[in-house]
């Protein structure tokens, strides 16, 4: 018997995992933050287009 195994997200990307955060990170500017991140919305996954980075509400558009 087969079983179905669940997974998070897909090959690209993943929603993060619930956790506790012991570090507190400084603010980093926007678009150098998107362009680390491949141009995805850490919290969606969402494609960003690179001309509206700077624009670029994070998950305002889910």
């Amino acid at each position: 018997m087969s079983q179905r195994v669940l997974r998070r997200g897909n090959s690209n990307w993943a929603p993060p995992r619930e956790q506790l955060i012991f570090h507190i990170h400084q603010s980093v500017n926007r678009d150098s933050q998107l362009k680390k991140q491949g141009y995805l919305c850490a919290g969606c996954g969402r494609g960003v287009e690179k001309g509206y980075a700077h624009r670029f509400r994070y998950c305002e558009y889910t």
